[in-house]
């Protein structure tokens, strides 16, 4: 084979230093935002946010017009402007 004739060597290693410099930046990326949501979840469990979640649940499902019935018969009532 002819001398001029040979194909570029390839570059794997700069190929390599690129996804190891990525991996380096992820990585830590990655364990801060856990720690952000596992703080975040310590707090809604500390701050009572979990304590009475049936009912809410319950709310739904109430009739509006026992709660609040004068609140019912303004709302049928037509705006006069």
């Amino acid at each position: 084979m002819p001398s001029g004739l040979r194909a570029a060597p390839i570059k794997k290693a700069a190929h390599f230093s690129i996804t190891m410099d990525t991996l380096y930046l992820l990585i830590p990326v990655s364990a801060l935002l856990i720690l952000v949501i596992v703080a975040i979840f310590g707090w809604a469990v500390h701050s009572g946010q979990f304590e009475d979640v049936e009912r809410e649940g319950e709310r739904l499902l109430r009739d509006d017009d026992l709660a609040a019935p004068s609140a019912a018969k303004d709302t049928l009532k037509p705006k006069v402007e």
